[in-house]
Parts: structure tokens; sequence; C-alpha cells
């Protein structure tokens, strides 16, 4: 699938959902602008989502009219698998896609009822926001899953401060930790550790961890994010009290567009890339993660160890 297809026109969905958030509005005249604009942002945002499900379908009728090869050269077991996984993730995309473009088709339609109401235009505008942004983050994971697929993520290495990364991360997620009714509690290192690493990698590592963390545990929990030194090694781990996974699932759950059985009332969110993610970053700065939980409703804890010296990966300069 060609990820590439998606991403210009929901990066520009984001932006101008984001600009528009920010305007102000002080005048009837400035608030109909507004009211236009958010009206035009959603009836563009429909086009592109009908336009990705066009190109979804496209792609599974090809799959669908290819002839049956000979008998000698059918698939396998593993391809046959393989090929069932693909068809899950393209159903799974196409389903996670649907849920924002019904949002916005009914903001669409309160919109043009809502002229002269100005509480009700910012609802809707915020939804319409909130939407863009939901098909910009789920674009991000499908580009990074296909580019690290090719061997095409490029690292931009310098020196890293881990107690700033550390501390930036809490500062960009505890907004959303806290939305979920969470506590958040952060324990930087205690002495300056210095790392050679692309700081931005580094960041999103942190957050699909802790946003993880956040969606699958229950409201009132505690999640906790520590980094130190261990040997020549920098250890970063996150820990939730959330709803767990069986050991022998701890594996598994790194691996691309997997959505684990989370028991009644979790439905996974996203598209089961996040960890993967994580897993092919962490390895590409020398490093390792892993996940260990005792057991349902027992919580999760990820590790994320990075040596502080290492060989020269990640410079090659690759297109990204």
């Amino acid at each position: 699938m060609n990820t590439e297809l998606f991403e210009h026109d929901y990066q520009v969905l984001t932006r101008r959902a984001s600009a528009l958030h920010a305007a102000p509005t002080t005048t009837p005249q400035e608030l109909q602008c507004r009211l236009d604009e958010a009206s035009a942002l959603a009836d563009d945002a429909i086009g592109r989502l009908r336009i990705a499900e066009a190109r979804l379908r496209e792609i599974e009728e090809r799959r669908s009219a290819e002839d049956q090869p000979p008998s000698s050269e059918r698939p396998t077991g593993d391809s046959v698998e393989a090929d069932h996984g693909r068809e899950q993730a393209l159903a799974l995309l196409a389903h996670e896609l649907r849920t924002p473009l019904a949002v916005i088709l009914n903001s669409v339609y309160y919109l043009r009822l809502a002229e002269n109401d100005p509480t009700a235009i910012e609802h809707v505008r915020e939804l319409i926001t909130r939407q863009a942004h939901r098909m910009s983050k789920l674009v991000d994971d499908l580009l990074d899953h296909s580019r690290i697929a090719r061997n095409q993520i490029q690292l931009c290495l310098e020196t890293v401060d881990v107690g700033v990364v550390v501390s930036r991360v809490a500062e960009t997620i505890r907004p959303l930790i806290q939305s979920r009714g969470h506590e958040l509690t952060v324990t930087p290192p205690l002495d300056r550790i210095e790392l050679t690493a692309d700081p931005n990698r580094l960041e999103q590592i942190l957050i699909n961890l802790l946003t993880n963390a956040a969606r699958y545990t229950p409201p009132g929990g505690k999640i906790r994010l520590t980094a130190c030194r261990e040997g020549d090694e920098v250890v970063m781990r996150v820990r939730d009290t959330g709803i767990g996974i069986a050991p022998e699932a701890a594996d598994r759950i790194f691996e691309p567009f997997t959505q684990l059985n989370r028991g009644a009332g979790h439905a996974s969110e996203g598209l089961g890339l996040g960890l993967s993610v994580v897993k092919a970053l962490a390895e590409r700065h020398g490093g390792a993660v892993t996940c260990t939980s005792a057991g349902p409703g027992r919580g999760c804890a990820f590790t994320v160890r990075l040596p502080l010296t290492r060989p020269d990966v990640g410079h090659e300069p690759t297109s990204a």
C-alpha cells in the first residue's frame, strides 16, 4: 500500500483545522466567516476521506481480480497468513478512516443548523479539528511503518540530554493523561546523562509508550515514567496500573497491526502500529524494548534500553 498517497491530503487538512481553531472571533461578520471556513474545511475533509476509501477499495478489488495461481504455485501457509494479515490491516485502516468521516459528516450537518449559535459552532469546530488530528496521526503511523519496512528511517543524531527529553515528553503528554483521569509521575535521571540519539525519535518512543499506557489504563490509574543509567546503558521505563496483558503476549504486542484482545470495555484504538514503531526506533538506535506484565488487570511495564556508546548506526543518509 502506497501510504504516501495519504500524507499530503491530511497534512493540509490538519494545518487548516489548526489555523481555524486558533483564529479569534469578535464580530458577527467574523463569526459568519468562521462558519463558512469550518463548513468548507469539513466538506474538504469529506472529499479527501472519500478519495482515501476509494483508493482502499481499488486495492481490494485488484487483489480479488487476480487470477488464482496454478496448484504448483499456490501460496504456502506462511504466505496465506501474510496475505490475511495484510487484508486485516486494510480493513482496520478503512474502519479507522470511516470513524472520523462519520463525525465530520455529522459536524457539517450541525454547522449548517447552528449559524447563529457561537457555542455550538465552537463545539463543532473543535470536533473537526480533533478528527483532523486523529486522521493525521493515522497517516503518520502508516508512513513510519512504511519507511521502517523499507529501511528508510533517517536518524538526525546529536548529543541529547536525557533529562531534558524526559521533561519535554512529560509536558507534551500530560494533558492527554489528565484528560483520561490518570496521575503521571516523572522521575528524570539524578545526574546528567548524555546520549547520541535523534531527539525527535527519542521523544516519539516515549510518547508512544505513554499514549499506550493512557489508553489501556482505567480512569484514576497511575502512570510512571523513569529514566536512569544502568551500567553502560540508558534505561527508560513506562509503568502503568492498567488492564495488563497475558505474559505470553508480551512479545507479540510489538508486531505491526497487532490488536490484542483487551477485554470488555477496552476497545483498541488506532492501527496497532505504535509499539512496532517503538521497537524499530529503539533497535535503530542500537537498543531494544521489552514489555512485562503480571497478567490481565495487573498493569504493564515497558523498558527501553539504549547504549551510551554504540556502533555508528543511523548516520547514513537515507530518503525519508
